[in-house]
Order: structure tokens, then sequence, then C-alpha cells
């Protein structure tokens, strides 16, 4: 726990230490950029430490972090000398608000911490992966980080947030190995004040008063990062007995997998809870999976403990929505005079944007999309509409673009390498079913519904009334057809729809011209509402809007946009289907409507108590029935924690690797004794194995790098297995090998300094003649099962 307090300490620092620096580059910020300064803090000793080592300037150590912090430190104080006044005014009149959002950052912080004392192992799923890189980020000396799985290579997977969060840690003296499950814990702290931030931001835009918006604004991380989608309801459904089963099965598309152990108020089957992010499917006539996907949402990544990119990245996401809504806030049309008289905005914005792929690489385009639209937006609203005009506004945030990647250029241009095989897109073959849309989104549409029907209806309803030949009776109502938007908004809709239907004739096996009507449902219902929101948000930034309602429902639009992508195309990986599409289209949905949501409901605490009539009944109903939805997943949410930490019998500790001690306790001392006498040099042999397996363990968490690790994830962040197609042989070679010659040349070949000798190497190469091992080294540790040799060369 001390290790946690120190790690909370140093963000604390980190945080007041830039405060300065984000408040004079975002001034309109509803904090004034209280909760970003941390994650922007975090970006730039981050980015300063990488570029430095990068070039062998300095390495990467605790004692190079925290003198950038303290260089940062330095520029913030002179700034704060000439802005004190207005920062000082400022924090007065906001101090609610900062405070409301620390207490937020601490308990979300705390809350999720206590989760992870109560199940810390890095075991089971992709854990030991994410402990690796991890390890290799805080271990390396110099950037790019080797990667431990593939000795003599660099990291090829985008592994900035690593690099960050292990910074960080590391700055406080946390090892990786706990460093881990505390990381986990910040993202939650972090994303839960910066979601608050946004929508308070937001809203006070709007005029709201303080008590509206702190209410509305708390309860963004509640919908981003407690709720679940609905199979909290069906699985209350199921161990109630209350749902037939012929409908659990309608449900599911197949025979259901009904809860067999319950425990008073919560099921105990085996990781039960994992189905909750495994509902969209399609099933052939004999119950074949024919449509996998994966659905994750936050809590479930929280939960699950597996620290990956799209987990570490929901803090970092949120500051770009902040940082871009705080630049066009301040001008809305930004110009590059603007950003030279306020610099601090542009080198923020430049690499919170430039890093988002290098932490994530899906973020890039999520950004890049809401770049486009405010950009469009803010060209309309303060020249003629014109392509000429539309790009002059484009060049300012272009300018911040191409300053961003060219920042991180040794990552995209270096050692990225692409995991998109070809053709790169490709059109989805099995639409989503209603019921599982639904039984995932229900929750997130009734919370943005307000949004829609408060900023967009009356759009709608001016076309459908002019559909039906009823002139528009008021000359304001004429503004609302502003024919452009509809166009474009048609366009952006319709086009992609007839290029996935001529896809889907021409490519997909098995594929009907009836599929474009069984699609329709969904594709077209997103297809529908997106037009709407597009023509809405074109139409109010002509007119003019510039209020946290426009800001709001460009948001929502993005996220409609992606799940309709979702249902068309899908990114072509290794995976050869849509199963990361979905995963990643819709967890970045998720975050955007989490945000919208919490604007939705001020806009309902603004509107309801006015509403009469059939409004208000439908207001109430509405209401009731997010109560429901929103009690089933939280109640999903707290038994699937209790479950899980119940089923762990490890902790309360925050070490990752504890649970050895009771499993493999020879192991741990090996990987302990390696740790410490290893050096920059070392490089360790141990099995290769397969991906979710413990093969790796030694190198991942030692630090040591050995020649290959998980196969298959090597080939996922490389593309292909051209640059180590022999070395699986190879590593079998050594281990099996009866010549000392080609035993040396193989050595030699991977500069293999360590040799690990211990239950999965005889399980996977038989019978090995350590004898042979003796004639090139000494036996340095002798550890039950364990032999490790070191090789002098």
């Amino acid at each position: 726990m001390l290790h946690a307090i120190a790690t909370l300490i140093t963000l604390e620092l980190i945080g007041l230490a830039v405060f300065p620096f984000v408040a004079r580059a975002f001034p309109l910020l509803g904090d004034r950029g209280w909760a970003i300064a941390k994650p922007v803090g975090m970006l730039l000793i981050a980015s300063a430490v990488w570029l430095a080592s990068y070039t062998r300037l300095v390495p990467n150590s605790p004692l190079v972090w925290w003198a950038f912090l303290f260089i940062l430190a330095i520029i913030s104080m002179l700034l704060l000398r000439s802005d004190w006044t207005g920062i000082k005014n400022a924090v007065k009149r906001r101090w609610r608000v900062i405070v409301a959002l620390e207490v937020l950052f601490i308990t979300f912080f705390l809350l999720f911490l206590a989760l992870r004392a109560f199940n810390p192992s890095a075991a089971g799923t992709e854990k030991p992966m994410d402990l690796m890189l991890l390890t290799a980020v805080s271990s390396t000396e110099y950037a790019p980080p080797e990667d431990l799985w593939l000795s003599g290579e660099p990291i090829a997977y985008y592994y900035f947030g690593y690099w960050m969060y292990g910074g960080v840690n590391a700055m406080a003296g946390t090892a990786p190995a706990t460093a881990f499950n505390i990381g986990i814990a910040l993202v939650a702290g972090l994303a839960a004040s910066i979601s608050a931030s946004l929508v308070i931001t937001l809203i006070r835009r709007d005029g709201a008063d303080t008590k509206t918006t702190l209410l509305a604004g708390s309860t963004a991380p509640v919908l981003l990062l407690l709720v679940s989608n609905m199979s909290g309801l069906w699985t209350l459904l199921d161990i109630t007995r209350m749902a037939p089963g012929w409908l659990l099965n309608w449900y599911h598309g197949a025979k259901y997998d009904h809860i067999e152990k319950i425990v008073t108020w919560r099921p105990d089957d085996f990781w039960w809870w994992w189905n909750s992010s495994r509902i969209i499917n399609s099933y052939s006539a004999d119950g074949k999976e024919l449509d996998f996907t994966i659905q994750e949402f936050p809590f479930f990544s929280l939960l699950l403990g597996d620290f990956h990119p799209h987990l570490m990245s929901i803090p970092f996401v949120l500051t770009g929505f902040t940082v871009l809504f705080g630049v066009f806030m301040a001008s809305r049309s930004p110009k590059l005079k603007s950003f030279r008289r306020n610099m601090p905005a542009f080198l923020i914005t430049s690499i919170v944007l430039g890093s988002s792929g290098f932490i994530n690489f899906w973020d890039v385009g999520l950004l890049l999309l809401l770049s486009t639209g405010l950009v469009v937006a803010s060209g309309i609203s303060t020249r003629p509409a014109s392509l000429k005009n539309v790009w002059l506004a484009a060049l300012p945030i272009g300018m911040v673009w191409i300053s961003g990647i060219v920042i991180f250029s040794p990552f995209y241009f270096g050692t990225a390498e692409s995991q998109v095989q070809w053709p790169p897109v490709a059109p989805v073959k099995y639409g989503t079913r209603p019921i599982h849309f639904l039984s995932v989104w229900l929750l997130m549409i009734i919370a943005v519904t307000p949004v829609v029907l408060v900023l967009a209806r009356s759009y709608a309803s001016r076309i459908y009334h002019g559909a039906r030949g009823r002139a528009a009776k008021q000359e304001a109502g004429q503004a609302i057809i502003w024919k452009p938007a509809w166009l474009t908004g048609l366009i952006l809709v319709v086009i992609p729809w007839l290029g996935w239907l001529v896809a889907h004739l021409t490519y997909n096996v098995t594929s009907h011209t009836s599929d474009m009507i069984t699609r329709l449902p969904v594709s077209g219902g997103l297809g529908l509402l997106g037009v709407v929101l597009i023509a809405a948000s074109l139409t109010r930034a002509r007119r003019g809007a510039d209020d946290g309602a426009q800001y709001a429902l460009m948001l929502g639009t993005l996220a409609v946009y992606l799940l309709l992508a979702a249902e068309l195309f899908f990114v072509h990986d290794l995976f050869g289907s849509r199963m990361n599409t979905v995963f990643k289209f819709y967890y970045q949905a998720w975050i955007i409507l989490a945000v919208v949501g919490a604007y939705g409901i001020f806009l309902w605490l603004k509107h309801h108590p006015t509403l009469t009539g059939r409004y208000l009944w439908t207001s109430r109903i509405g209401v009731a029935l997010l109560g429901v939805f929103v009690f089933s997943s939280l109640w999903f949410s707290v038994a699937a924690a209790v479950t899980k930490t119940v089923d762990s019998d490890v902790g309360p500790t925050l070490d990752s690797l504890s649970f050895l001690a009771s499993t493999a306790a020879d192991e741990k001392e090996v990987i302990d004794k390696i740790r410490h006498i290893a050096d920059q040099n070392d490089v360790v042999l141990e099995a290769v194995g397969g991906s979710y397996s413990e093969n790796g363990r030694i190198s991942g968490s030692s630090g040591v790098p050995t020649p290959l690790g998980w196969v298959f994830h090597e080939k996922q962040w490389r593309g292909s297995t051209d640059s180590f197609s022999d070395r699986e042989k190879d590593v079998a070679a050594i281990y099996t090998s009866n010549n000392q010659h080609e035993l040396v040349g193989l050595i030699d070949k991977y500069l293999l300094t360590f040799v690990v000798v211990g239950p999965r190497e005889r399980s996977a190469y038989g019978k090995i003649d350590l004898a042979l091992f003796d004639t090139l080294g000494e036996r340095i540790i002798e550890n039950g099962d364990y032999t490790v040799f070191s090789i002098n060369r």
C-alpha cells in the first residue's frame, strides 16, 4: 500500500507542476484544466524522457524523470508569475469543482486499487504479456525498449502507455510487478476525474449552476466505469427463473448457457461474468458460431485486469477530447497566429494528438475524425460555406497534427509494424441482431436520448413535415432546412452503406441480396440517426452554435458513426473477422456515450420540470426504465467483483507475482535472482510457448529478453513471422542438440548469457543433457526443479 501512496503523491506533484501550464493553454475549461493536468504532465515528461533517451542523450531512469519534472515545474512557475492573479481568481471561483474532481479521482483510484489488491495476479488471459511490456519499458536504459520476447528487436507494439505508467511508478520506487496493479487503478481514477471535468465544461458553457453541474458531471464516471451492459438483466432473469428457456435461447441465438451455481444473491459459476463481453454472435442451425465478436466495456476490463492499451488509453482519449474542445472554444476557428500567442496550447495539443496512436493505435482515427468534424463546423460557422474556407480552417489544426506525428515519428516510421492485411478493410458478413445490439447499448441509449430529442428533434421533425407537404410557417423554421447539411449526412451514410452492399455481395460467400433487408434494423436505424445528427450538427454550426450542446452533439454523432462502421466494414487484421473492429469501435463508443449520456442527464434535469401531459409521462417512463437498467447493471458489476475476488486465493497485496509464492515458489526465486544479477546485455533462454501460456514468464518478469516468447502474439504485433521464422526451431535445437559446435553457434547467434532448464523446458523438449551446458558455463542457480546456467562468452 505504501507504493500506491507514493505513486499517488508522485502523480499529484506532476499535476500541480503542470497545472499553470495547462491553465494558460486552456482557460475556458470548467476546472481550468485541473483534471487533465495529471495526464498532460505524464505525457510531457514521458515524451521528453523518451525522445532524450532515444537520442542517447540521457538514460531512461527515475532520476531523469524527476529531472524533467523539475524543469517542467520551473517553466510552470515562470508562467504562474505572469498569470498568478487570473489563476488565483479562477481557483477561488471554481474550488468546488476542483475539490469534487479530486475527490472523484481519489475515490475511483482507491475503489479499483482495492479490487486489484484482492485479485492481483498477473496470470491468465494476456496479463503476462502486459507485465512483460511494462517490465520491458521500465528496465530499458534507452528507447526504443527491447522486446523481452524477441531478443535483439525493439517492441513493435504501441507501448507508450506502458512507458508512461511504468515511468511514473518508477519515480515512486515501485517495481513493475506492483506498478501493474497500481497502473490499472490510476486509469480508473484519471478517467473518472477527466470524464467528469469534460462534462462539467460543457454544462458550465451552457450556463448551469454549480449544483447541477456537479450532479450531472459526477454521473459521467458512473456511466463510464461502473455500469455494464444488459448482461446483468439477462443474468438476473436467469437466476430468478423469471425468463422461460425459449426466451433466453432466442436472446442468445442458440442454446443459452444457464447459471448452475447461485450463492444467495449472485451466480457462482466459474467466470460467469465473462459472457457479458461476448454477447454479439450469430449461429448456424446446428449451433455453430458464425460471427464471434468481443464487446468489452471499461468495468469489464478493470475487473479482468489485463493492462491493455485500450484500457490505459481511456484518460488520454478523454484528454484528447478536452484539449480539442478547449482549442475550439477559445477560438471558434483557430488560426496559426492564435497558436503563436498560446504556445502551451499548441505544444500540449500536438503531444496529446501525436501520442494517441503510440498509446493505442485505434485512437488516431477517433481523434482525427473529431478534429475533422470540429474543423468543418468551425469553417462553416465563421465563413461562407466552401471547400476553400474549410481548408483554411483545417490548416492550423493540421499543423498541430503534423507536429505531433513528427514528435513521435521514431515510432510511427521506425519501430511500428503494420498489423493490417490486404485488403485493409473488408465487408462485414453477419450483422448484429437487434436484441444483441440493445443488450449492449440500451442503457446508454436511454441516457443519451435527451440529447437527441432536445438538440435534433426539431430538425428531423421539419424534414418529416416537409416530406408530407406541410410548409414551414415560421421563417426561423426555414433555417433548419439547410440542404447541404442533409446532403452531407446522406453522403456520409448512404455511400458507405452502398459500398458495403456491393462488397458484401461480391466477396462474402453465401451472401444474398436479402441481407440488405435483414441488416436494416440495426444498420438502417444507425444510418438514419447518423444522417439526422450530422445534419443537426452542421446546421447548428452554420447558425453559429458554439455552446456545450454543440460539442455534445458532435460527440454523439461520432459514436453513432463508429457503431455504424462496425456494422458495415472491419479492419482486416490477422483475425480475419470483425471481432477486433467491433471490440475497439464499441469501446470507443462507450467512452463517448458515457460523456454524452451525462450531458443528457443534465438536459433531463433542465427540461423535465417543464414537461406536461404525455411528454411528462414519457419522461417518467424513461427514468423508470433507466433506473431498472442501472440497477441490474450495477448489480452485475458488484456481483462480478465479489465473485472474482472471492475466487482469488491471493491478497490483499499489490504484487502481481505474489501468486508464485504458493504455486511456483522455485520459479519466483529464479526470477528474483536473475533480476538481481542481470545487466542490460544479458539474454536468457527459456522454452517457447503459445499465447496465454506460462511460457516467457521468466523473461517477461525479470526484464531479461529471451529469443522467442509467445509466437502468435509476436506475429500479431509484427504482421508476419518473417523476422523470427527460425527462432522456435533454434530454441528447440539448443535444448535437444548433442553437437557442441552447433550449440555454440546457436548460443552465439542469440548472444545468450543464461540458459534456464525447468519443468516447462523438460515438458517441451524432453530429456535435456545438462552436462553439455556444464561445458559451456556454470550453474549459478539450482533451485528445486530449476537449473540456470551462466554461459561463458
